[in-house]
């Protein structure tokens, strides 16, 4: 089942830092609001090493990090549908992809917040775990540590995806 959000006051804390040079994060969400700052994921600390990371959205924008960068993802998100969301850091670069589709490529950084930092990966809430909640779901969240190359990111999505692509269907048309 997915996890539930109501934007008020619901976060999760998983009380542990994935701070290490190749990893991969991958998760499904499904936002109800667009307005304001709402953070999906949050890891963000001037002492990491290998840089924060972050899925937000921001007055209708998703914003992705992963690797201590910072950028636009995709404009004006549409609610109420689910997107899969991928992160994929290395000591170099930064990576996110939407639906399997790589959107940003960034240098990485080992850039994080003085201001209120927090070196735990947070959910549905901001590093300062008092503002930007989430409101929406968040579903099947795995964390990789190794570096998945854009075809496995694309392999992730179609296998998670409730609704297969069309090209995997046969073109036998008796099935019509």
């Amino acid at each position: 089942g997915d996890m539930y959000f109501d934007g008020t006051d619901d976060y999760i804390n998983t009380l542990t830092t994935f701070d290490i040079p190749y990893r991969t994060f991958s998760l499904w969400i499904n936002p109800e609001r667009s307005s304001g700052g709402n953070n999906v994921l949050v890891q963000d600390d001037i002492s990491l090493t290998y840089g924060a990371v972050e899925f937000r959205i921001l007055n209708g924008d998703l914003i992705g990090n992963s690797a201590g960068n910072a950028a636009l993802a995709l404009n004006n998100i549409n609610l109420n549908g689910w997107y899969h969301l991928a992160l994929v850091s290395r000591p170099d670069s930064g990576f996110c992809y939407i639906n399997g589709v790589q959107v940003l490529a960034e240098a990485a950084t080992s850039n994080g917040r003085i201001s209120g930092p927090y070196n735990k990966m947070l959910l549905g809430v901001g590093r300062q775990r008092n503002t930007n909640f989430y409101k929406g779901s968040i579903d099947d969240l795995m964390i990789f540590n190794c570096d998945f190359d854009p075809q496995k990111i694309d392999s992730l999505f179609i296998a998670q995806s409730p609704f297969p692509p069309f090209d995997t269907l046969s073109l036998d048309t008796t099935l019509c």
